[in-house]
This record gives structure tokens, sequence and C-alpha cells, in this order.
């Protein structure tokens, strides 16, 4: 893929950052059911009720806004990787209690399974 999208397979941080970006721009949801359900023109199942309400409350903390993401960053358990340079934001600002802390993703980005693995356990 780095091949056909930057004319080498040579796979650099940069690389990897720009490559996340351009799939994030690619994620767009205009017609799924979620957004017929907001827009009052169609409804839940029982079932699909109940694993919204499930997700509500058991993952509303952090994505209770209306995408799904109320743009903070959270530390969701990742340990620091001495192997790589990857810090999440502290990396960015330098303040120790936001190292591993990562933007909170959008609602279309909750389509895409397995969200994060931690310790083994996959997220979605």
């Amino acid at each position: 893929m780095f091949q056909k999208a930057f004319g080498d397979a040579n796979i650099t941080p940069d690389r990897i950052y720009k490559s996340i970006a351009q799939f994030g721009y690619t994620l767009i949801s205009a017609n799924s059911k979620y957004d017929k359900l907001k827009q009052n023109s169609a409804s839940f199942t029982q079932s699909k009720l109940q694993g919204y309400q499930t997700f509500q409350q058991k993952c509303g903390s952090c994505h209770g806004t209306e995408l799904f993401t109320g743009q903070s960053f959270r530390n969701i358990g990742f340990p620091i990787n001495t192997n790589t340079n990857e810090a999440g934001r502290g990396r960015f600002i330098g303040i120790a209690s936001d190292f591993m802390s990562f933007r909170v993703p959008l609602y279309g980005i909750l389509n895409i399974r397995p969200l994060m693995e931690v310790s083994g356990s996959l997220l979605i």
C-alpha cells in the first residue's frame, strides 16, 4: 500500500500519520440506520434499542454526543511502549498525564472492528 500511495515501500511515522489522516477524511455517514433514526425517519428494533441503550450505559461517558465524540483525549489503559515513539497526545504537549491518551474517535470510525486492542482484549 505504501508503494502505491507514496511511490516506494518505505514506512515512516510521517507516512503512517498521513495515511491515517487521509483515511479519516473518507469516513462519511449520511444514510445509516442511526442517521435515519436521528432524522425521525426510522426506528430501532427492540434488539437494536437494547444494544443502543447498552452502548449509552457503557460507552456514553466518552461517546455521548451526536457524533459519538466529545473531542476529548482518553487513555483507555494503553501502557507506555518504550520501543516506539508513539505516546499519544503527551508526545505533543509534554504533559505526563496525557501520555498514551488518544482522541475519542468519531461516529464513522465506530463501524470498524476491532477499534483497539488492550492487553489482548479487543475493544469496539
